[in-house]
């Protein structure tokens, strides 16, 4: 009897000590981020750098808007491109813990730059809890941009997307 008590109380501590949920308020991300294309844009690459902010709902729904800029490169091309994205964000924290998985989903329109359409980029990834209000997010994810450029010698618009990796903060 005292060993299972013993084992309830270490697991008890264990799960409280391990346990830093997000509060409810205000909640902020910045993000870098970095994308190999696929399909039209076939190993070109693109860097990213966005930020959301808006409100955490509970401990695991986040919902806000946010804004980026794209920089990349064609395959094949020296120049460097860019474009501006404003999006919506929700993202779902699986858990209440200090290592937790999430989901993500930026989704909006490229207002300026080079190409503008639609952009959306679902990613999945995990959250590492630095204090109750600080943590750091790595994730993986694919980008899909309309860029609305029509290709002259097939006569089909071409979409920029990929596969990416993101590191960032959230506040």
């Amino acid at each position: 009897m005292k060993k299972r008590f013993i084992a309830v109380a270490v697991a008890t501590a264990f799960i409280s000590a391990n346990t830093l949920a997000v509060e409810p308020g205000y909640r902020g991300f910045f993000d870098y981020g970095y994308m190999v294309g696929t399909g039209d844009f076939e190993s070109s690459t693109l860097n990213e750098i966005t930020t959301s902010h808006g409100y955490q709902i509970c401990p695991q729904l986040f919902v806000g808007a946010g804004a980026g800029v794209h920089l990349y490169k064609f395959n094949g091309d020296d120049g460097i491109h860019y474009n501006l994205p404003v999006f919506g964000n929700v993202r779902y924290d699986i858990l209440e813990t200090k290592f937790t998985p999430f989901i993500d989903v930026k989704g909006g329109y490229s207002v300026a730059g080079e190409f503008t359409g639609a952009y959306v980029s679902p990613s999945v990834g995990c959250r590492m809890a630095v204090s109750s209000r600080v943590g750091i997010n790595l994730s993986a994810g694919y980008t899909y941009m309309k860029t609305g450029y029509e290709y002259v010698k097939s006569g089909k618009d071409l979409n920029m997307t990929g596969i990416n990796i993101r590191l960032g903060i959230d506040f």
